[in-house]
């Protein structure tokens, strides 16, 4: 009996918080709203900016490249899988990056998981995939066709410079010589 009654409460739990991740409500705003609604409305936006939050925070300039290329949607459908994906985290932040960095992994757009890489690289972040050089000592590094050190340079001046969303489009992709190396 116990184990049917979990098992009733995790369906229940689970229908709270897909109804509380929800971009879609999210996003469809309206007004005539009853209390309740507005406090859950609130909620709803408190814990997107977290998750917003925490992903600006690892990938300070490239996220805002990749949002200005790609489009808001990309955080809405992490917010929409948050409550399925992050129960497998330690943290709200880890489990952000984490769903943010397969979404766009993916979306098969190598370019953006190249800088996600490259930016956890440049940060030194522990969690880093690759390390990047100009040289191929062993002849076993893997080539990047992109050249990531002048891209990232001119993404991380727009930011700093707070451009607009429409300026990042006019940064120019070069072919490169760059090797990356699993750690």
């Amino acid at each position: 009996m116990k184990r049917h009654q979990d098992l009733h409460l995790n369906e229940d739990s689970l229908e709270r918080m897909s109804n509380l991740y929800s971009g879609r409500a999210l996003v469809e705003f309206n007004i005539n709203q009853t209390i309740a609604e507005n406090h859950l409305l609130f909620d709803r936006v408190r814990r997107f900016l977290d998750i917003t939050r925490a992903i600006h925070k690892r990938w300070i300039y490239v996220s805002k490249y990749i949002l200005s290329l790609s489009n808001e949607c990309v955080l809405i459908d992490v917010f929409d899988e948050f409550h399925i994906k992050a129960s497998t985290s330690h943290s709200i932040s880890t489990a952000s990056c984490n769903i943010f960095y397969n979404n766009i992994k993916s979306s098969g757009n190598e370019l953006f998981v190249e800088l996600l890489d490259y930016e956890d690289y440049v940060n030194q972040h522990p969690g880093r995939h690759y390390i990047y050089s100009k040289d191929n000592k062993d002849k076993k590094n893997i080539l990047v066709p992109y050249d990531l050190e002048s891209l990232y340079l001119s993404i991380m001046f727009y930011a700093r410079a707070s451009a607009p969303s429409f300026l990042y489009r006019t940064i120019l992709t070069e072919p490169g010589v760059i090797y990356k190396e699993s750690v």
